[in-house]
């Protein structure tokens, strides 16, 4: 699986293009649909805020 790569040939957001063409291709049998690669950089994005949230919870009631 193409790794999140903050030191390669990324956009703003940090993932590498060929994250995002690997994430289309994991969606799509689960959504029945193709998605477009600003739909899979939400998605990321959603998923990696929502772990960083979960942390800060975490940490604060540890």
């Amino acid at each position: 699986m193409p790794a999140f790569k903050k030191d390669c040939d990324t956009g703003a957001n940090g993932f590498s293009d060929d994250f995002l063409e690997y994430a289309k291709e994991v969606w799509k049998p689960i959504l029945g649909a193709e998605l477009s690669t600003e739909e899979v950089r939400e998605i990321a994005e959603n998923l990696v805020g929502l772990e960083l949230y979960l942390r800060e919870l975490k940490n604060k009631y540890e």
